[in-house]
């Protein structure tokens, strides 16, 4: 993909109502070096300044496994510059022998001190197929361009109150969390999807010995699913803090249409109750994004990677970009389209939020703990 084949489509209110999406999305484009076959990238920006280059962590896949096993590749940084690629490097490659464990679908923050607290979904190999476990990471932006890979620690089990459990844990644990979606927070803190959830998260948090500990089950309010998320949701990109209390947070959710997953894109506030714990509310009842979107994008050619199983939309990283005064005003976003193309998505804050009810207090101004 190359300049002068960009593509791009201005999302106007025909093709919105059309494919029943909403409408905070403002363009969406093709990004300029990116190789196909790259997708779920968590995103960063090196500085805080719009213009800054942008760090995006994907996975690289050639090759097709075998039905209901996942498709196996290394992870690759892209770093683009004004919203093309500059630089692609190999930053994590699975064991030549496929008898290792994977990584996928990273998502960044950044910290304070400017490191990177990285979620991922790993994927360990137990009597002959794959489970996945939440793990969690520290890195830097300098080390993952220079393809530094620190080490992952795989989250098994989770002790609560004053019984904790180490990462990492034995196969007798192995059972015990499997999960994905692991979402950094805010430092020392994050939350995965388990696999026995359609509709719950789990929070756990992270002590100075590397000691994972449960905090709470972030639950879905009764009634608020919508129609595109009625089968499971789950997390996307980590969460935007408008201030110590109240973030936006994108989701995804799917449905089973014909035998066939289908995968959409929305949004919702996570606050911070009277309470000191998580809470989800204002979930989008119409989608954000939606497969049928991109057919103008990618006109004729097909995009999924496994057609007869899914139509694939998924979010592991965006960018906030902030106005003069300080205020969220867009948001880059980078979904992966059929786990074929990464596209930047560009939304509108105020958008999302301006319908948003904030019935629910939230009095702490502490993070949760």
């Amino acid at each position: 993909m190359g300049h002068e084949s960009l593509r791009s489509i201005h999302i106007d209110e025909d093709l919105k109502l059309e494919n029943e999406i909403h409408s905070p999305v403002l363009e969406i484009q093709e990004i300029p070096g990116l190789p196909k076959n790259f997708f779920n990238a968590a995103a960063c920006r090196l500085e805080e300044d719009p213009g800054s280059p942008v760090l995006l962590l994907g996975r690289h896949v050639e090759g097709h496994n075998r039905p209901g096993e996942p498709d196996i590749g290394p992870l690759v940084m892209a770093l683009l510059n004004h919203d093309s690629v500059e630089t692609l490097t190999e930053v994590w490659r699975p064991e030549e022998s496929g008898q290792g464990d994977l990584l996928e679908d990273p998502r960044l923050v950044r910290l304070p001190d400017g490191q990177l607290f990285m979620g991922f979904t790993r994927l360990a190999l137990y009597q002959g197929r794959y489970l996945p476990f939440p793990a969690v990471s520290i890195s830097s932006p300098e080390r993952l361009l220079h393809g530094e890979f620190p080490h992952t620690q795989l989250i098994t089990g989770l002790g609560s109150g004053d019984q904790t459990t180490p990462l990492g844990g034995g196969p007798n644990q192995l059972r015990v969390l499997s999960g994905k979606n692991a979402v950094p927070l805010k430092p020392n803190q994050a939350m995965f999807r388990r696999e026995v959830d359609n509709h719950r998260f789990t929070v756990f948090s992270i002590d100075e010995e590397g000691i994972a500990q449960q905090l709470q089950y972030l639950e879905f309010p009764e009634g608020s699913i919508p129609f595109w998320g009625e089968s499971r949701m789950g997390l996307t990109m980590p969460p935007i803090w408008l201030n110590e209390n109240e973030a936006l947070l994108l989701i995804h959710g799917f449905n089973i249409t014909y035998g066939k997953f289908k995968y959409h894109i929305g949004t919702s506030r996570l606050f911070i109750d009277q309470t000191g714990n998580y809470a989800i509310d204002n979930i989008s009842q119409q989608p954000l994004l939606a497969p049928e979107v991109f057919k103008d994008l990618f006109r004729g050619e097909e995009v999924e990677r496994h057609p007869d199983e899914r139509q694939a939309l998924y979010l592991c990283g965006g960018s906030p970009i902030y106005d003069a005064s300080g205020g969220l005003s867009l948001i880059d976003l980078y979904p992966s389209v059929g786990d074929t193309y990464t596209v930047k998505a560009t939304i509108s804050a105020p958008e999302v939020m301006k319908d948003w009810h904030r019935d629910e207090l939230y009095m702490h101004t502490q993070s949760a703990a």
